[in-house]
């Protein structure tokens, strides 16, 4: 089924209770959703894989011990499925040096590479070790856009790159599903979603709560105790419109790996006339736990971006 814009659901934020607008994404499988958010961020970022320039040293020289089959990969002049599997097992050792803009003029193209083929193992293990490195530094990306956002590690930062590429993918699949004949034709989608990231992706710390503006990748991190407190104020500020709303998930995803099935009702809430926190409360609790919540381990999302 494709994603679906169901009738209002009640809130109970400040004052009487009135219609709260919801989106559906459901019965979706996540790696397409994740597929779908890795094209976005390379289209918001602009990335091109012939003007990718590779790292070098302060000589002048290649950093990369597979310059050149990195530069082939780049250039469209050979495929990494194609690839000898000494080459690609040799170029793994050099993907820590690279950058998110390489990450992903590398990825891009292999999203619909999986296979399970001994002959390909190397190819398998290159391409997750790919997914470890990128979506950790979208986190870092983030994260550094962040304010007074200290660094939780690697495993926490992986787990925000991942979910700011869903959400990525959820706005195109919506967006897509929203441009066909619907009461709901046209809406437009709110650019800015709570992430509670203590609650579902075990941010290490006290409570942190954070404003993600995926159109920009730009992440507001809010930290303490009191991270909730007043986060209707915060989300209004950052919005600058009272009509605007804000975007939180409740999360009934199941499944793992490349059986993994997005779930997601997205309520959108009002931050001039609602209660940002407490409706962020109510949808943990609808939610389903954090161990059905998350995605794959770090480095095993070539399942989750194998072809769907």
């Amino acid at each position: 089924c494709p994603p679906s814009f169901p009738p209002s659901a009640p809130s109970s934020g400040r004052g009487p209770q009135v219609p709260r607008p919801r989106l559906k994404l459901s019965n979706i499988s996540e790696q397409k959703v994740l597929k779908l958010g890795v094209r976005a961020l390379c289209r918001q970022l602009q990335i091109q894989s012939d003007n990718v320039q590779l790292p070098s040293r302060p000589d002048g020289g290649p950093k990369l011990r597979s310059h050149s089959f990195f530069q082939r990969l780049l250039r469209q002049e050979t495929e990494l499925r194609t690839s000898l599997q000494g080459d690609v097992a040799a170029a793994q050792f050099d993907l820590r040096h690279l950058g998110l803009d390489h990450l992903l003029a590398l990825r891009e193209p292999t999203l619909d590479f999986a296979t399970a083929s001994a002959s390909h193992s190397a190819h398998n293990a290159f391409l997750e070790k790919t997914d470890r490195h990128l979506f950790e530094l979208v986190g870092v990306h983030l994260v550094a856009r962040g304010a007074d956002a200290a660094s939780p590690g690697a495993v926490a930062l992986h787990r925000l790159g991942v979910r700011a590429c869903l959400v990525l993918g959820a706005m195109v699949a919506l967006a897509e599903a929203s441009s066909a004949p619907a009461p709901a034709g046209g809406r437009s989608l709110p650019y800015c979603w709570v992430l509670p990231l203590s609650r579902d992706l075990d941010w290490p710390g006290p409570e942190t709560v954070a404003l993600l503006f995926p159109h920009q990748m730009r992440l507001d991190v809010h930290i303490g105790d009191d991270a909730c407190a007043g986060l209707s104020a915060v989300a209004l500020a950052a919005l600058g419109s009272e009509g605007e709303k804000v975007a939180i998930v409740c999360d009934r995803s199941r499944g793992r790996g490349k059986d993994r099935i997005i779930d997601w009702e997205i309520w959108e809430i009002c931050p001039a006339n609602e209660d940002v926190a407490a409706e962020l409360s109510r949808a943990g609790q609808a939610s389903l736990g954090p161990q059905a919540r998350c995605s794959a381990p770090v480095g095993g999302l070539q399942n989750e971006l194998a072809a769907a």
